[in-house]
């Protein structure tokens, strides 16, 4: 019996001393500021920071890296479930990140447990915004003018010497508001008082944004010093918005005789996004030729907006932005290989779908 039990504690200390060996210390706890974001600021911003966000992804700032989408960018508690990471050891889900060289092992490695552990990214350091605070006087206004009641919506505002800074709901100025709900007379109202054009919401929105689907609207900003290039928070300016309402050729001439960037470019998932892009995605020709006619860079724009053209079976989109278009961006054949990726046959030169 004193064998056996011998034998038996034996066994015991070998069994716990190999399952000791096999289970390695957890990692050491990784600190957002001190390990994770000099790797991002160093090998990511350039592309995905403040200045330019490719594939409308954005790393400096918690609110957009955390937002997620169609596709889980960084999943708390799961490396292997994060795009991040997979981008990062591989080429499976596209091409293997940062673009001019892996990060080293280590790096890697930071970032690996740093999401498994839960992807902590403190306020102090998040990049975010300080929410803002709502005037009383902005909510009262603004639930008049949804309401269809202007003589109140006029009477809270009227005086009001802050009347280019009241902020509503996401950061919304009566101007905006008058864009959104009212029309030109209402919003002249609100300019005479002092009310600046040139004053953005949370999402860096103007009231010009706001307004590109009404030409009279339009036309009192501009005369009145709105910003026809501003650009808001995911980088897009008044004429790529204007340019995707079909039929919204005046609004975007308009823009374009202010001064409008024909060629201005915007994140986007696929590609960078531009006017030409919006327009052919709407299978607008008459805005397409206005854009080109303006000076807007096809070559720039890349491949997206003979693609989309494509796609709405736009045969003057096509002839239009083909024209322009050196030899080796468009031949027959490429033409006929995207026509079979969508199940779509090639346009007739010169026609348009039938609509």
């Amino acid at each position: 019996m004193r064998r056996i039990a011998l034998f038996a504690i034996g066994s015991a200390c070998l069994y716990t001393g190999s399952f000791s060996a096999q289970q390695p210390n957890p990692p050491a706890k990784v600190d957002f500021v001190r390990d994770v974001q000099p790797i991002l600021r160093a090998n990511c911003y350039e592309c995905h920071g403040p200045d330019k966000q490719m594939n409308g992804l954005r790393l400096d700032r918690r609110r957009d890296a955390m937002r997620g989408g169609t596709l889980t960018v960084i999943g708390p508690g799961s490396a292997q479930s994060s795009r991040l990471y997979l981008r990062l050891i591989g080429t499976r889900y596209g091409r293997q990140m940062p673009v001019d060289g892996k990060l080293e092992p280590a790096q890697v490695e930071i970032l690996k447990n740093w999401i498994d552990q839960g992807a902590e990214w403190p306020d102090a350091a998040s990049g975010d915004a300080p929410p803002v605070t709502l005037d009383a006087e902005a909510v009262t206004a603004f639930r008049a003018l949804r309401a269809g009641d202007r003589a109140t919506f006029l009477a809270t505002l009227r005086g009001n010497p802050k009347i280019s800074t009241l902020r509503g709901a996401g950061g919304a100025t009566p101007l905006m508001m008058a864009a959104l709900y009212g029309d030109a007379p209402l919003m002249t109202d609100l300019l005479d008082q002092g009310a600046s054009p040139n004053v953005w919401n949370d999402a860096g929105a103007t009231a010009l944004m706001w307004s590109v689907g009404d030409l009279d609207k339009v036309k009192l900003l501009v005369a009145r010093g709105a910003d026809v290039n501003a650009r808001s928070n995911d980088g897009r300016s008044p004429i790529v918005i204007a340019a995707g309402i079909r039929g919204n050729r005046d609004v975007v001439s308009l823009l374009l005789e202010r001064g409008a960037n024909p060629s201005a470019k915007a994140p986007g998932i696929v590609a960078n996004v531009t006017p030409l892009a919006e327009a052919a995605k709407q299978g607008d020709e008459a805005m397409i030729r206005l854009l080109i006619a303006r000076g807007a860079d096809i070559t720039g724009a890349g491949f997206l907006p003979l693609a989309l053209s494509l796609r709405q079976q736009c045969g003057g989109c096509v002839d239009a932005i083909a024209a322009k278009l050196p030899p080796p961006l468009f031949t027959p054949a490429m033409v006929l290989a995207y026509a079979a990726t969508t199940s779509g046959t090639p346009p007739a030169r010169g026609r348009h779908r039938s609509r």
